[in-house]
């Protein structure tokens, strides 16, 4: 019978912080969450590193007794960024993408809170229904940039409509130009979509601006 050797390393059972990032798949959030959630344990005290930091928020949650606490601590939390709201310090969205990142970690490491309670008190997120298209004088403000490259971008944006993020993705190839009687009349661009993943949408553009990327890109 085959016997096989693990390592030292092999063997240990994952940290609290490996539980965490294992459960990160995307770029940004591998980015963002560990930053967030490391402002919530920083709020409550907790110093080291990031890994020494959850390694503690782990035990701190061990025992009936300090669930509750850790709850309580979560609510004065979120008491402290809803005052940063109320003085528009940040956005109510700010807060949600906080506490996505704790409830991330807890979850990851079987971590039971009340989430139910803590709701109560959380603020309506802002929705993109609260946001505007810009208006023309607006947009003649933008263009007149001396940055040659603002124009293609601000006028492939309000054409498409796609997000910021979709320029992290967006490569030459994904830029198929159209000809007739070999001129470019039009190009196709197929888009990252940034919120759902493994999603792309293609976008159907004017020579105009197929012209502006190649010159200014």
């Amino acid at each position: 019978m085959l016997e096989i050797e693990l390592n030292k390393e092999q063997e240990s059972v994952l940290s609290p912080y490996d539980n965490f990032v294992y459960a990160l798949k995307v770029k940004e959030t591998k980015r963002q969450y560990p930053h967030r959630l490391d402002i919530f344990m920083t709020f409550i005290g907790l110093q080291g590193s990031i890994e020494e930091k959850c390694a503690k928020l782990y035990e701190l949650s061990k025992g009936e007794d300090n669930a509750n606490l850790l709850q309580s601590y979560i609510i004065k939390f979120i008491n402290f960024q809803k005052q940063r709201i109320e003085s528009k310090e940040i956005a109510e969205g700010t807060l949600h993408n906080y506490i996505k990142a704790i409830k991330l970690f807890l979850s990851m490491n079987d971590i039971i809170i009340n989430w139910k309670r803590i709701g109560k008190g959380m603020p309506d997120e802002r929705h993109s229904s609260d946001d505007r298209i810009p208006t023309m004088a607006e947009i003649k403000k933008l263009i007149e940039h001396p940055d040659r490259r603002i124009k293609p971008i601000v006028f492939m944006m309000l054409s498409a409509g796609f997000r910021v993020g979709s320029w992290d993705h967006l490569k030459w190839k994904h830029i198929i130009p159209k000809f007739r009687n070999d001129v470019i009349v039009a190009a196709k661009i197929i888009l990252r979509n940034t919120k759902i993943k493994n999603r792309e949408y293609i976008f159907s553009n004017t020579s105009t601006n197929m012209y502006f990327i190649r010159r200014t890109i």
